[in-house]
């Protein structure tokens, strides 16, 4: 279990890269660094930006 999350940092912003190849301002994705109490660790979580469905990957 991860018992209480505490944020740490911004670790990663991904961004979109439009039909002609150039990347935009717009962010995609961000990954941040989060620190675990039930891990005794850090763990990095990404969560699309997008309204539709968001997704938690850990």
């Amino acid at each position: 279990m991860f018992r209480v999350l505490k944020f740490s940092a911004l670790r990663r912003e991904v961004k979109v890269v439009n039909e002609e190849g150039v990347v935009t301002e717009e962010v995609k994705e961000r990954t941040y660094d989060l620190k675990s109490k039930g891990q005794g660790r850090m763990i990095q979580v990404s969560i699309l930006t997008k309204n539709e469905k968001s997704l938690i990957t850990i």
